[in-house]
């Protein structure tokens, strides 16, 4: 799996950089970042060491520490600053801005979750163990980033329910949406992250049963 990161792809605030901010801070945050990638290709996160980063980011471990508290939270930079941003990219170029018109509730369910499919899986690396931490912690970090990951993601799912042509907005439809991202959205990071199918072709089969279940759910709400 490739898990390298394009310089484009890398969000870094400003908040994270030490005054004045110089081209050569975001050379270094880049290569902290790729230097990370790379070495989760072929260890868990758990197995790598702080020196382990730097050496592989040819920075030394006081630029390191002069950004980051600990390597817990530069994984929750990486979450919170990189993977939710590009992800919310990737969601308004290919969801958000597309034309649904003539496309069944399903399609749009389905695109979403395959869409959240392709992206766990590339980016399995950060984001396996970042769910391991959430769900193993109370830090009050961790559950923020749990927090504005699905606040930057989930609102394009509700807009394309709701603007289905087939879905009234009365009723319990918006608590339907709410259990759909719920369960089917651990569904996929489950089967993505932990369950490894065989192929990408076996990952889009399972991805569309769960997007069965998810659209059929939905289209009940709609029934007296």
């Amino acid at each position: 799996m490739n898990t390298s990161v394009a310089a484009s792809e890398i969000v870094i605030t400003s908040a994270l950089l030490s005054a004045p901010h110089q081209e050569r801070s975001h050379k270094k945050m880049r290569a902290l970042i790729n230097a990370a990638y790379i070495l989760l290709k072929t260890r868990e996160f758990d197995d790598i060491s702080v020196t382990d980063i730097t050496q592989a980011a040819e920075v030394s471990i006081g630029t390191f520490y002069s950004r980051f508290s600990s390597k817990d939270n530069f994984l929750i930079f990486l979450g919170e600053n990189l993977v939710a941003e590009i992800l919310k990219k990737t969601i308004e170029e290919k969801l958000i801005n597309k034309n649904w018109d003539d496309h069944t509730l399903f399609d749009k369910v389905n695109s979403y979750f395959q869409l959240g499919a392709a992206f766990f899986t590339k980016y399995s690396a950060v984001l396996k163990p970042m769910a391991m931490a959430m769900n193993n912690t109370a830090d009050p970090d961790v559950i923020s980033v749990a927090k504005k990951f699905n606040n930057v993601v989930h609102p394009a799912f509700r807009r394309l329910v709701l603007e289905d042509k087939a879905i009234s907005t009365s009723g319990d439809i918006h608590q339907a949406i709410e259990d759909v991202l719920f369960w089917a959205s651990a569904a996929v990071r489950q089967l993505t992250l932990y369950q490894n199918p065989r192929s990408a072709a076996e990952r889009k089969r399972l991805v569309e049963k769960i997007s069965q279940a998810a659209a059929a759910y939905l289209a009940a709400e709609q029934k007296p």
